[in-house]
């Protein structure tokens, strides 16, 4: 019961079987638990971690693992099971392994998990995090994504000016000729302090301006 509380669906779950416990009409087999998206080796590792992090007050970040599908499995388990704190672990690690990639096209996992990991509120990642995976979101997803944009334009307000930089380059990649509210973003970083942001603004302009519909 313990390991279940972390999570917000299954916290739920237990409250309203409790309610009914205490209604004391009829016989009662147990609530069911809809898990109708999680395989049963994916949710015994939440398990796992989660009776670890009722046995040592945190969770194992080391555990995670770092085989591409296996953790994006877990990370969706998170989300789905409203586990906070794991699904942010989760999407740090997924950012962690992205940077550590040579190069964006040895990048497995999905256009959605990357889009999760710059979209995630709360989340604090370290620029070269952040530009790794905007640079790998830029490559995987397609002109057009409207996710996947609204994702990197969130970070062209970013602190540091190399996210501000990546943000421009890849939102220059991802939006449709002409797109109204990218135009108007990279207009506000026409007047940035970097020079290098304000160039990447520039181009990224250009580029809307002048492309057709495919890359």
């Amino acid at each position: 019961r313990e390991a279940a509380g972390h999570s917000s669906l299954l916290s739920d779950v237990i409250a309203h079987g409790d309610h009914d416990e205490e209604d004391g009409e009829g016989e009662q087999s147990g609530t069911e638990v809809p898990l109708p998206t999680l395989r049963s080796d994916v949710l015994a590792r939440v398990v796992e971690l989660s009776e670890r992090r009722c046995r040592e007050g945190r969770w194992a970040y080391s555990r995670l693992g770092t085989e591409d599908g296996s953790l994006e499995a877990l990370l969706w388990a998170a989300d789905y099971l409203g586990i906070e704190r794991l699904l942010g672990l989760c999407l740090a690690k997924v950012a962690a392994l992205v940077v550590d990639a040579k190069n964006p096209s040895e990048v497995r996992f999905s256009v959605r998990a990357l889009r999760r990991a710059l979209a995630q509120r709360g989340l604090r990642l370290p620029p070269a995090h952040l530009e790794a995976t905007l640079c790998a979101l830029s490559r995987k997803a397609e002109v057009g994504d409207e996710d996947a944009l609204e994702a990197a334009l969130r970070h062209l307000s970013n602190a540091a000016p190399s996210v501000r930089h990546a943000a421009a380059a890849a939102v220059r990649r991802l939006a449709p000729r002409g797109h109204g509210r990218t135009v108007e973003a990279l207009l506000t970083r026409l007047g940035d302090a970097d020079a290098t942001v304000q160039l990447a603004a520039v181009e990224a302009l250009r580029w809307l301006v002048e492309r057709g519909q495919e890359r």
